[in-house]
């Protein structure tokens, strides 16, 4: 294969007549390491395809030099006198656009560029060198290249199926002593409705933060006690593993917290983050892996409280300063990565919500996907973040760090995502969720008490959760994708529900007047559709003489 490195300035489509890989220089303002390139792939015809980026490196490669210079080659290998060379897709997408060119060009392109993720021995002789772990690993996970990558790079597919359970802690929560419950989660590429989103729904105080958090913690920390946290058990041979666990605590992003307001000196304009109690509002305070372990696998922390080393969330909070360099930041990883189409992707599924939709962000995300410099883009970035509401601000900064960190079997768990997302917006991000982790092939499991949620998954990904010492955790009794809410309400919450709210007004108008029309009466004809059915569904039920 014939490789032909472009000078910086210089477009694709100039060499749209000569058959050939072209190699286009990318910035990267968050890397020393010169690496970046956006690749293309001339079929000699006039036709010019962006197959993703790549970074290239060398043994003992120096900060701040391009280790390729405007010229051609056939092979990196012994290009220059280098001892090494190699090279690492940024994403599942790159691998397989080569992929669809043929067997013959994937395997000509691949050696070509000595490809990590396609040969074990140029991985091994690239693991000793700085810039392999510094640069190229920089935004990829290792389990990430060395399945799936690898997996696509050998002709092999995209995504694969796998399951495994969650047994919860044996002392404690179970009925009896040593008994534990299983939740099992099964992943199915393809699948439709997707079953990548899964959902642990009951009433408040019944322990789904509580769960979530030793999920994570079992997952980030294989060794912890058993009875304390529980543990992750994988179907088949047991081997399998999460690439990372992301977690997102929208709490944390609450303008209204309960506790006096925190006095910062730059976050007064700022109504995102006012009414934080540092020493009471911790976000993410049961999520993040034991503070005295590293973690066996990446932990991140999504929400409004600074890390530690290890990705925990401390008692320091960020300023809107640093959630608005975050968004930056995390923006510029995914241009760097070859995501932004991903992103706007996301985004367009948002577009639901008209004031999301009619801000200034869709415009940067299209115009940047245009752009082979992210130099100059940061500024527009801040501007538009600073545009948004509390509410939009939450979303676009999860669903982007999202796209940032979701790899194949990445773990994300989600504590109450509806406390601020009104319902049509909150079904949308369960959908931009469902689409990126479907495409990534990662799960969710989001803690919940909204019927909004349970209506976007099915009920083979739905688990009630109740106080553990009573029951145990069970599937729904009906389907739940796109079931009306009415109907999931009562599924879920039960009698809750008939004693509460207009369900008792409505029932002890039936015990107290004799027919349909003096029930109407009483609430003058005032009632909704659900409220009517519910006056004929309990007269007929004291009719046959049932009690409610």
């Amino acid at each position: 294969m014939r490789f032909i490195v472009l000078d910086a300035e210089e477009r694709p489509r100039s060499r749209s007549r000569q058959r050939a890989c072209l190699l286009e220089p990318v910035s990267l303002s968050v890397d020393d390491y010169l690496t970046l390139y956006r690749l293309w792939f001339a079929d000699g015809s006039g036709q010019v395809e962006e197959l993703g980026t790549v970074k290239i490196g060398y043994a003992d490669l120096v900060r701040d030099e391009r280790p390729l210079e405007e010229g051609e080659f056939r092979q990196l290998t012994g290009l220059d006198r280098r001892l090494y060379w190699f090279s690492l897709g940024q994403d599942a997408a790159y691998y397989e656009n080569i992929s669809r060119l043929g067997p013959s060009v994937r395997m000509e392109v691949l050696e070509g560029l000595c490809d990590i993720a396609f040969s074990p021995e140029v991985a091994e002789d690239a693991g000793h060198w700085d810039v392999t772990q510094t640069s190229l690993m920089r935004s990829v996970e290792p389990q990430t290249v060395e399945i799936q990558f690898r997996r696509i790079a050998r002709g092999g597919s995209r995504l694969t199926a796998y399951h495994f359970e969650y047994v919860t802690p044996v002392d404690g929560q179970a009925e009896k002593a040593g008994e534990a419950w299983p939740l099992a989660f099964s992943v199915t590429p393809h699948s439709r409705p997707p079953s990548n989103i899964h959902v642990l729904i009951g009433r408040n105080g019944v322990g789904k933060t509580t769960l979530l958090g030793n999920i994570g913690e079992a997952v980030v920390n294989p060794q912890a006690q058993l009875h304390d946290v529980g543990e992750v058990v994988w179907a088949d041979d047991g081997t399998g593993s999460f690439t990372n666990v992301v977690a997102v605590t929208f709490s944390a992003f609450d303008p209204a917290q309960e506790g006096g307001e925190a006095e910062a000196d730059d976050d007064e304009s700022h109504p995102q983050v006012k009414g934080w109690d540092e020493d009471k509002d911790v976000p993410g305070d049961q999520t993040p892996p034991a503070e005295s372990v590293e973690p066996a696998v990446k932990y991140t922390y999504v929400g409004l409280a600074k890390v530690d080393v290890h990705g925990r969330p401390t008692r320091e909070r960020k300023s809107y300063d640093d959630l608005s360099s975050e968004f930056c930041k995390s923006v510029e990883e995914i241009h760097a990565a070859g995501r932004v189409g991903r992103w706007i992707a996301a985004l367009d599924v948002l577009r639901s919500d008209p004031h999301f939709y009619e801000s200034p962000i869709h415009c940067f995300a299209r115009d940047l996907q245009d752009r082979s410099y992210f130099r100059g883009a940061r500024e527009f970035a801040q501007w538009a973040f600073s545009r948004l509401s509390s509410g939009h601000a939450i979303v676009l900064l999860t669903i982007t760090r999202l796209v940032e960190a979701v790899a194949e079997q990445s773990l994300v768990l989600l504590d109450e995502p509806e406390a601020h997302l009104h319902p049509p917006l909150l079904a949308s991000f369960v959908r931009a969720l469902s689409d990126l982790l479907t495409d990534r092939n990662g799960v969710a499991l989001i803690g919940t008490h909204s019927p909004v949620v349970l209506q976007e998954v099915p009920r083979s990904c739905v688990w009630k959760v109740s106080r553990w010492d009573r029951h145990p955790p069970q599937r729904p009794g009906l389907e739940t994708y796109g079931e009306n809410v009415g109907v999931l309400t009562h599924e879920v919450f039960g009698l809750e529900v008939r004693q509460s709210g207009f369900h008792a007004e409505i029932a002890q108008a039936v015990d107290e007047l004799g027919s349909y029309d003096q029930v109407m009466d009483r609430f003058r004809g005032q009632l909704g559709g659900e409220a009517k059915g519910l006056v004929r569904i309990l007269l007929a039920h004291r009719d046959a003489g049932g009690h409610r």
